[in-house]
């Protein structure tokens, strides 16, 4: 069963700002691996999870979990 209109609206939302920001702390030169682990883990802990069910939730980590893996990162000991 598809999530409501406004749901899926939500999830695009989120997930865009969400790889909008990462991709600003990727490009941070100024930031050593650590911090940037920290900033992603802080962007992961800030998404809306309680907003979503179960469904929506694995779609939203399925989605960040390539750009999050991407910077070398393991996106499983992150979500």
């Amino acid at each position: 069963m598809p999530s409501p209109k406004p749901v899926i609206k939500k999830l695009e939302k989120v997930t865009v700002n969400f790889l909008n920001n990462l991709k600003v702390i990727n490009e941070n030169s100024e930031l050593d691996n650590a911090s940037k682990l920290g900033k992603v883990q802080k962007l992961v802990d800030q998404l809306p999870w309680d907003d979503f069910d179960t469904e929506e939730k694995e779609f939203l980590a399925d989605v960040i979990a390539p750009a999050i893996e991407s910077m070398g990162y393991n996106p499983w000991s992150i979500i």
